[in-house]
């Protein structure tokens, strides 16, 4: 079934770009089995090889994105009003101008974000401690 479906180049005329299509498609040669190994450019054609129009040249040189540093726009909360929460409640926006800018080095950011994660840990575990206690009060 598959070796229907499979085409053969037969000749490349070296005046057009466009390789020839055989007649009849009813025709199955024996290369053109399920085990043919390339039935694109098999052995049985001539000494012309296409180049692959989907191979890319290799570049001398590989261009990279480098940064140096970060800028951050800190924006004060605002009630949002462009969607509905699944959950129910207020949806949460931002005020169309930013109250203060920031600018870190890579590093810096890093420990800032590192620090501001541990501070949102801390915040929960809090939360957890205050909760347990009001569940043993009641």
């Amino acid at each position: 079934m598959s070796g229907i479906l499979k085409r053969k180049f037969e000749e490349v005329d070296g005046s057009s770009p466009c390789s020839s299509v055989r007649e009849s498609d009813d025709e199955v040669s024996s290369s053109e089995s399920a085990d043919s190994g390339d039935s694109v450019n098999p052995s049985t054609s001539s000494h012309f090889t296409p180049s692959s129009i989907l191979k890319r040249e290799k570049r001398l040189r590989t261009k990279n994105v480098h940064f140096s540093c970060v800028t951050v726009y800190y924006f004060t909360r605002r009630q949002g009003f462009t969607s509905v929460p699944s959950q129910g409640g207020s949806t949460l926006g931002m005020s169309s101008r930013h109250n203060s800018v920031r600018q870190y080095t890579l590093g810096e950011f890093a420990r800032e974000q590192e620090r501001l994660h541990r501070e949102m840990l801390r915040e929960h575990l809090r939360e957890e401690k205050l909760n347990s206690l009001k569940l043993k009060m009641t």
